[in-house]
């Protein structure tokens, strides 16, 4: 506890017995504090006494009891001023605490950070601590806390130990600084102290999700709080949800008002099957050439055994090594069994033969990425790892940067596995797939109906991440073109469209059905 007896001006007070009593009550009971001495200025109305509302106490009782606390919330609802309340409360009863308020923009931290100010200007003289400390981004009290103010960034708390992090409307952080903002502040916290996070939901590639989605997993250690817009009385009405949902549309309206984590409109693969994803724990991981080797399962050398019908593919996206895009390689596990009646009968109906070898699963095995080897170590590498995998099938892109992949794999590294592209007429061929309009939207179309049909298992978190922010543009020359949004990558994801390309080409069907 800090010094209660002290008043804002630094001077001893004379404490009447029915102060000290209220002093005490505050310090014991968040709720009576707030609403007894709490006060906001609402626009219309002026000067109010704050009345918390229901779902606002449990906010605040739930912020109380966990160290650390997530909260999802539609918009407009009051979180902040919930937040606000128990920021002065815990700043001012508690000594030597730091609290820092994180926004997406320095102006709504400081927005937040007004209204504690203006909660703490309207409690009673003899109730306020003294204050040593008031400027735009910070106010502190003689028992040694403060309440500062910043914008999400990657230096927002730098140099601080924070007592108390609230980040607010977390799903706002711009995905290509999130993982450095959390990687650099959410340290800062001392240990056994507070973090809380709120956010309205906006989609599902962001850091909000993230957290969101593992605390409900139960891999974080955060609580959770859900505030939904039926428990605000103003809401409750059916013409102001129709009135909303005119004017947002119902998707907008779910987001905004109905807590639901929609993906992008944008997004190649469809929100309900984004949302099912779930990614696992790689059983060894190893640095290597600059980047990550995860191997999420071991080789099973009776997996080619023809009686057991499965085989794994590789798949390969080639990078600079100049620090930007990155190098990958996917191994995934898959299995297959020939056509039924059932698929004899689906494929009538399309007018089309069914494939010889129907392909039932696909599941990562492996993956390497790394963004600073250059061509010559990453075609190496992978005429090392390919044969630990039995010497899967391969495919990679054979233009552009590929060609030099391409060659050093012709000079120095002959692999019968890899998928070979017939040129028209049959005269000749080529190791690789050329990589066009047509063949990448094969691709990429593949890509979707494994995920969206379930027969690819994705467990991979950088490739999940990666397929949150795949989403659909328009090319320079007004065609649509699916590419990472900007700040994020999509190494993974083209890695894992060319894989999913390879399952349908004839050319795996014939090696399938051959061997067996």
């Amino acid at each position: 506890m800090g010094n209660p007896l002290v008043n804002e001006a630094g001077a001893s007070h004379e404490y009447t017995k029915e102060e000290v009593t209220e002093l005490l009550k505050c310090s014991e009971d968040i709720l009576y504090f707030a609403e007894k001495y709490c006060y906001i200025i609402h626009p219309k109305r002026g000067k109010i006494r704050l009345k918390l509302r229901d779902f606002q106490e449990r906010l605040v009782l739930a912020m109380r009891d966990n160290p650390k606390l997530v909260c999802l919330a539609s918009r407009q609802i009051g979180k902040t001023t919930a937040v606000s309340a128990f920021i002065l409360w815990y700043s001012m009863f508690n000594a030597d605490k730091c609290c820092a308020i994180l926004a997406n923009i320095d102006r709504t931290a400081m927005s937040i950070l007004g209204d504690i100010k203006t909660m703490y200007e309207l409690l009673p003289a003899w109730l306020k601590p003294g204050c040593k400390e008031w400027n735009a981004h910070t106010i502190s009290f003689d028992n040694g806390s403060k309440v500062f103010s910043a914008a999400t960034s990657k230096n927002g708390i730098a140099g601080e130990s924070v007592s108390f992090l609230y980040v607010d409307e977390m799903a706002l952080i711009e995905p290509h600084i999130a993982d450095e903002f959390w990687k650099a502040n959410y340290p800062t916290v001392q240990h056994g102290e507070k973090v809380v996070v709120t956010s309205t939901p906006r989609g599902i590639g962001n850091l909000f999700y993230r957290v969101w989605k593992e605390s409900q997993d139960k891999a974080n250690g955060f609580a959770q709080v859900r505030i939904d817009y039926w428990e605000f009385e103003d809401y409750r009405s059916p013409e102001w949800k129709e009135e909303q949902i005119r004017t947002l549309g119902i998707i907008g309206f779910n987001s905004e008002y109905g807590n639901q984590f929609i993906g992008s409109a944008a997004t190649l693969v469809t929100a309900e099957a984004l949302q099912k994803m779930k990614e696992k724990s790689f059983i060894e991981e190893l640095k290597v050439n600059g980047g990550y080797q995860r191997w999420y399962e071991r080789f099973m050398p009776h997996i080619n055994l023809p009686q057991h019908r499965g085989f794994y593919i590789a798949a390969a996206d080639i990078g600079m090594g100049s620090g930007n895009d990155y190098s990958t390689l996917q191994i995934f596990r898959g299995s297959w069994r020939p056509p039924n009646a059932e698929d004899i009968a689906e494929y009538e109906k399309r007018e089309e033969e069914p494939p010889e070898a129907i392909i039932e699963s696909l599941k990562q095995a492996y993956t390497f990425r790394s963004n600073v080897i250059n061509i010559p170590d990453f075609t190496r590498f992978v005429f090392e790892i390919l044969p630990e995998w039995g010497n899967p099938y391969f495919i990679f892109e054979n233009n552009g940067i590929g060609q030099s992949f391409l060659d050093r794999m012709m000079e120095s590294y002959p692999y019968e596995n890899s998928y070979v592209h017939i040129q028209s007429g049959m005269s000749s061929f080529t190791f690789g797939v050329n990589s066009n309009v047509a063949t990448k939207t094969k691709a990429i179309n593949a890509l979707k109906k494994h995920i969206e049909r379930g027969s690819l298992e994705v467990i991979d978190r950088e490739l999940i991440n990666e397929l949150l922010t795949f989403i659909e543009k328009k090319s320079p020359s007004g065609g649509r073109r699916f590419t990472a949004e900007e700040g994020s990558h999509d190494d993974l994801a083209i890695g894992a469209c060319w894989g999913c390309f390879l399952v349908e080409t004839t050319w795996l069907q014939d090696c399938l059905t051959f061997a067996a």
